[in-house]
């Protein structure tokens, strides 16, 4: 086969001419339908990847979700067991030692309450008849604000 640039004979078979690197007229179409052929096969492997991926992300986020169901089944079950309702008020008992022989010791009692929709943390104490509600502050007078899960307004990471 002769290059039709330069002259020069060339091997059969050859895509290019080895003198000047000009493509062979009778290679041309060949050289086509291989690119074709290759970039079709590389588009199929990425499609059958992406797929693949897909279904993977798919499961991922399935088990997540029963994950999290799971965990908000525990919490409910731990609220029912302990008397606390589903509202918007997530409350915890804060136990403290009475001392005996005092007349007032079983009628004193403490919560902490976490509002599910602001976070803000507030301080529930009952003496006898009467009850007194306080937002918690910090050092400099802020709010306490525990992080909520954007989720199921649940408060985030482990309380007491």
């Amino acid at each position: 086969m002769f290059c039709s640039k330069c002259g020069k004979e060339n091997p059969d078979g050859n895509t290019f001419c080895s003198s000047c690197g000009a493509p062979l007229q009778g290679s041309a179409p060949s050289q086509t339908q291989d690119m074709k052929n290759l970039a079709g096969g590389f588009l199929k492997s990425m499609q059958e990847k992406a797929k693949t991926m897909g279904e993977s992300i798919n499961k991922a986020a399935e088990e997540a979700r029963a994950v999290a169901d799971e965990e908000k089944a525990k919490r409910e079950q731990f609220r029912a067991a302990k008397g606390i309702s589903s509202s918007r008020f997530e409350h915890y008992f804060i136990p403290f030692d009475r001392e005996k022989g005092n007349d007032f010791s079983n009628s004193i009692s403490a919560e902490l309450i976490i509002d599910r929709q602001t976070g803000v943390n507030y301080l529930l104490a009952k003496f006898g008849d009467g009850a007194g509600l306080s937002v918690l502050v910090d050092a400099d007078g802020k709010p306490l604000v525990t992080k909520i899960d954007d989720t199921d307004n649940e408060p985030v990471g482990p309380q007491s």
